[in-house]
């Protein structure tokens, strides 16, 4: 319920290490944990939470590469980003309108969660994001949206379980605009 976490991490493959494609990846990850209002408030908001996260990346091809392969690529969408959309379907598309990942991602999500009972939280949540197909490229014309609410259980030996229902707010007309329940156990993990 208080503290925060940062992640740098970077990856290099090509090169001197061989491969078929020369690349870099730079990936930046933060969580900040507040005791939201009961710091304030400490009889009426006790065990509330503010959880704060963002993160970035860029992933280049350098040398003889002209491109990044699909799975050193970023997406977005899912459990654990965008939530009001499917997973990995935030970003570029091929000309069949599949998605294909970008160069370049950033996204930000707030969660402010509640315990009913012992064991279980309610939460409201905000992410927004955008991923773009250029190395460098953080233009926030493809951005995408979602605000939703969420129910937390915490399971002995196994962690958290999370559901959440999201509605998309400002998105791509691609990514179309239905709300989405997600379900998911463990832990939230950045990106």
């Amino acid at each position: 319920n208080r503290g925060h976490r940062e992640e740098l991490l970077f990856e290099w493959g090509g090169g001197p290490f061989g491969g078929d494609t020369d690349f870099y990846k730079l990936r930046f990850e933060t969580s900040w944990y507040f005791r939201g209002l009961g710091q304030f408030f400490p009889e009426f908001a006790r065990g509330h939470v503010l959880e704060l996260m963002g993160q970035a990346g860029v992933t280049e091809a350098y040398g003889d590469s002209d491109r990044t392969h699909i799975w050193d690529r970023f997406f977005l969408g899912g459990a654990y980003t965008l939530r009001g959309y499917k997973y990995r379907y935030v970003g570029p598309r091929d000309s069949l309108d599949e998605p294909i990942g970008g160069n370049t991602f950033w996204m930000v999500s707030a969660e402010y969660s509640i315990p009913i009972i012992e064991r279980v939280r309610i939460a409201a949540f905000y992410d927004i994001g955008v991923v773009n197909e250029e190395a460098y490229d953080f233009d926030v014309s493809g951005v995408a949206d979602d605000a939703g609410l969420g129910l937390r259980i915490d399971i002995p030996q196994m962690g958290p379980m999370r559901l959440d229902y999201a509605c998309p707010i400002n998105y791509p007309d691609y990514l179309g605009g239905k709300p989405r329940f997600q379900f998911s156990v463990g832990w939230t993990r950045n990106f």
